[in-house]
């Protein structure tokens, strides 16, 4: 079970990466930077549901 909650805490650590990535390229193109391919990969907007549940 120990493993399975570093895996689900790596997960969440993955995700908060992928988010201010995702935040950053959005800035980045608001610029009028380069636009990155992976920016507009959406999301759910609930994908931190579970973490407060």
């Amino acid at each position: 079970a120990a493993h399975a909650k570093i895996q689900k805490i790596q997960d969440e650590r993955e995700m908060e990466r992928h988010v201010r990535d995702k935040l950053r390229f959005r800035l980045e193109k608001v610029r009028g930077g380069k636009k990155d391919p992976g920016a507009d990969c959406i999301l759910p907007d609930d994908w931190q549901a579970d973490r407060k549940a």
